[in-house]
């Protein structure tokens, strides 16, 4: 399960926020992270909550989503990645963001890093994700 980033996962995307220079861009699911889990060091701006019915759901994954769309200056792109990787609750989902030139595909405990368009990059964190039994309807993030 993922989040788009520069766009929420039901099609709406970041109006305004996609022409700031220097911010990454991205979303994640609420119920992707630990219970009982604090992010108040991660530096980010929430842009906008929403719930909305869950695409395609797999094993133990809710019904109902909570959006969270964020964007963050690029340079803390590797902290909010690492901080992402520790807060994801166990296998099947992931969070997903980019910077002008770079796609972050964060999983519990892994972070797939790559250039924007870069096939094999992509490649290796989908089969990660379909190993981890994230289904193919979710491995969907944009770059």
């Amino acid at each position: 399960m993922r989040s788009r980033p520069g766009e929420i996962p039901n099609g709406q995307d970041l109006a305004g926020v996609d022409s700031v220079v220097g911010m990454l861009k991205g979303g994640l699911i609420g119920e992707s992270l630990r219970s009982g889990l604090n992010l108040d060091d991660v530096p980010l701006t929430v842009h906008r909550i929403e719930r909305i019915g869950a695409r395609d759901p797999v094993g133990g994954q809710p019904g109902i989503w909570t959006l969270v769309t964020f964007t963050a200056a690029d340079e803390n792109a590797e902290v909010i990645a690492e901080r992402f990787s520790a807060a994801l609750d166990g296998p099947g989902w992931y969070i997903d963001f980019h910077t002008e030139k770079e796609v972050f595909v964060v999983f519990p405990n892994r972070v797939f890093r790559y250039a924007t368009g870069d096939r094999i990059g992509r490649a290796a964190a989908a089969d990660y994700g379909r190993a981890g039994g994230v289904p193919d309807s979710q491995l969907d993030w944009d770059e």
